[in-house]
């Protein structure tokens, strides 16, 4: 174990601690913590970040930067300040700060304290607040209460479940927490012996002769000398016990269910009929649509535990405009204008941890301007995001990722007979993968449009498009622009604009010629139509275009250049002329 300043970072546990309350951190973030505070002696080099942390991946550059960004909002470290995470620039980064080598203990499930209480504002949570605080109102009064939190990673579920459980201390109830994290797969009741390790932690004194029962079920199953089964009654009786002791209020907050193991989430539906006259609120956060490791089995439990009368659920939504713009602001320490803040919203689909992995990618940068944001599909998302968001379509299956890539490439909107005619699969397997994204909430329909779709947000769009290789962009453009082609007739400019921007997508290996000619029919009706900006900038295009000619043809280029030149004059004179 490492003690720098007010923190310990325990290696064995996984854990950084500030005091007694534990620091979250993401898996990666934590590997650079440790890896530079091993390194601290000297410069790590970004490629030797890269080489050690991120091993046979393909990540982007912004990847190490914002892990690093993470990491110091992590330890409290200002801009401007230079420990304890310094930046050596040009070269990479090196721990600053006095470090002491403690003396590691022995291993134990450890006291979870899942988050610290954040003093951020709610943002766009407070009604949901409200109606958890109703829950936990009624668990004080000892009709014990079963409340579960589910929402997209990052959407705010914990940082509720943070303000409840200030909320409970605050009225004098016990709050013992236990965490799915830094369990091993599939550790039988992982979770209770947990919450078994914060009673003895915080209340042992008041547990009396119980205390000692308590403590015996803290090691795992396999050192009690009884079978996993035997341990689950044993600490079903033991739990009840303890619920009733002297009538205390309690919430036990219980994080990340979702990877809690089989014998967890039986025993808590054991205790479920139990609690309605004891004051006793269950606080569960579950992680939904994305990273579910089994979704059904989840989703099981969940059905199961919610058919106790007591038993509530609440989904977690995103932020709407306002409270994005307000976290952005806070985030940056300066005003955020309201065309970036849209684009921050429309980009991450409200979701808060999205927010700030966005903003942390236009501080990398260096920029404030939204159309750095709006620029996609070719911006590649944060890597964390990316990582998220590649999960939650992986757990949909091969054809359903390759029907949401193919949909990637049509653009933020589009049309499933388009998408499937594109994927050449089966009509049904086609449906089937459309059904399973829609009921995960990676995609929504449009209404007023037959089988209009469009992506939740448009991070997911942008992970999608940014994980094919520019040959497969190149060739789908190309098959897209060949589909829509057949029905041009109909779709009118919008059609012909589609198909321009699909060939010119699919150069330098598609048709050059097939492109000019399309780039010029679309500016010629944009054109037609005063829509003198749209013209110019196919005309733009279309020169560009023009390059790849396997013979140069320099009136062709000229003519092509001086129409650009014509339009974009008349799109300079247009507001004088209002």
């Amino acid at each position: 174990m490492y003690a720098f300043g007010e923190f310990v970072l325990d290696v064995q546990l996984f854990q950084l601690r500030r005091g007694e309350t534990t620091v979250a951190l993401e898996p990666k973030v934590f590997d650079v913590l440790r890896y530079l505070i091993e390194q601290r002696e000297r410069v790590a080099t970004k490629q030797e970040l890269l080489a050690q942390l991120w091993p046979n991946e393909a990540v982007t550059e912004a990847v190490l930067p914002t892990n690093i960004n993470a990491l110091r909002r992590a330890l409290g470290q200002q801009r401007g300040d230079k420990t304890p995470i310094e930046t050596v620039h040009g070269r990479g980064y090196r721990f600053a700060a006095p470090v002491r080598v403690l003396d590691a203990q022995p291993a134990a499930p450890p006291v979870a304290s899942p988050r610290p209480v954040s003093t951020e504002p709610m943002f766009g949570q407070r009604p949901l607040f409200e109606k958890v605080s109703r829950t936990l109102e009624l668990a004080m009064a000892g009709r014990g209460q079963i409340c579960l939190l589910t929402g997209e990673a990052g959407i705010g579920k914990t940082r509720t479940a943070q303000r409840v459980a200030q909320a409970a201390r605050a009225a004098g109830a016990d709050v013992w927490t236990a965490s799915s994290e830094g369990a091993r797969e599939g550790a039988p009741l992982w979770m209770f012996r947990q919450l078994m390790q914060n009673a003895l932690a915080h209340e042992r004194r008041s547990l009396g002769a119980l205390a000692d029962e308590v403590a015996l079920l803290v090691p795992n199953t396999s050192e009690l000398g009884m079978s996993e089964d035997q341990a689950a009654l044993r600490m079903y009786d033991v739990m009840l016990r303890l619920l009733a002791q002297e009538n205390r209020p309690r919430v036990l907050w219980l994080e990340d269910m979702h990877r809690a193991d089989a014998l967890s989430w039986q025993l808590l539906r054991m205790l479920a009929p139990h609690l309605e006259r004891v004051p006793v609120l269950v606080l569960i956060t579950v992680r939904s649509r994305d990273d579910l490791t089994a979704v059904l089995p989840v989703q099981k439990n969940l059905d199961l535990l919610q058919r106790t009368p007591h038993c509530h659920r609440f989904l977690v939504r995103g932020l709407e405009l306002p409270q994005v713009q307000e976290l952005a602001r806070m985030q940056l320490g300066e005003p955020v204008e309201l065309e970036l803040a849209q684009a921050l919203h429309d980009k991450s689909g409200g979701n808060p941890l999205f927010v700030r992995e966005l903003v942390d990618w236009l501080e990398v940068r260096g920029v404030r301007d939204a159309s750095a944001l709006r620029s996609g599909p070719n911006l590649s998302p944060p890597e964390l995001v990316r990582q998220l968001l590649r999960r939650r379509v992986m757990r949909l299956g091969a054809e359903a990722k390759r029907v949401l890539e193919v949909a990637s490439v049509v653009g933020p909107v589009w049309d499933a007979s388009l998408v499937e005619r594109v994927t050449m699969l089966d009509a049904e397997v086609c449906a089937s993968a459309l059904d399973a994204a829609l009921a995960h909430g990676v995609i929504t329909p449009i209404e007023g449009r037959i089988d209009g779709y469009r992506f939740a947000h448009d991070l997911l769009r942008d992970t999608l498009y940014s994980d094919l290789t520019q040959r497969e962009r190149r060739r789908l453009h190309g098959s897209v622009a060949s589909s829509l082609e057949e029905r041009v007739s109909w779709l009118g400019l919008e059609g012909v604009h589609g198909v321009a921007h699909h060939l010119y997508q699919s150069l330098p290996g598609g048709d050059v010629q097939r492109a000019l000619a399309w780039l010029e029919r679309a500016a010629s009706l944009y054109e037609q139509q005063s829509s003198y900006r749209e013209a110019a900038q196919l005309y733009r295009l279309a020169l560009d275009a023009a390059r790849l000619l396997p013979v140069a043809d320099p009136a062709l280029a000229r003519s092509l250049g001086e129409r650009e030149a014509w339009l974009a004059g008349k799109v300079r004179a247009a507001p004088a002329q209002s």
